[in-house]
């Protein structure tokens, strides 16, 4: 499992950790990133909160992954997945409910995926 990792990787070691994770993965794989490239800065030179690359839907299922888009559409959000409106308990239940009836199917256009591999014929 790799949640909000992915990101702060460059393309080729990202491609790097999810071949590793599948070489070691006894029965599921699973990875949550922002959909696409999140600008994200760092707030001190050395937290490692930059994200270095941004994972696209037809980029996870190319590698064999389930892709369900979660906290609703790309446009409710800023930089670490804040709402930009207020109040943000309605916009959170706004994006939840886009979630529910919309983006879990059809991710392309949601704020993050969520991508699952189920390994077959592993012990």
């Amino acid at each position: 499992m790799a949640l909000d990792v992915i990101e702060h990787l460059s393309k080729p070691d990202g491609i790097k950790l999810l071949e590793a994770m599948d070489q070691i993965a006894r029965r599921t794989v699973i990875v949550f990133t922002p959909n696409g490239f999140l600008p994200q800065t760092h707030f001190a030179p050395d937290d490692l909160q930059e994200h270095l690359s941004g994972w696209e839907v037809w980029e996870m299922r190319q590698q064999g992954y389930e892709v369900i888009g979660t906290l609703g559409p790309k446009g409710l959000r800023t930089e670490r997945y804040r709402l930009k409106y207020k109040p943000r308990f309605f916009w959170a239940l706004v994006g939840f409910m886009c979630d529910l009836l919309w983006f879990r199917s059809h991710p392309e256009n949601a704020t993050a995926i969520l991508c699952v591999k189920h390994r077959t014929g592993r012990s």
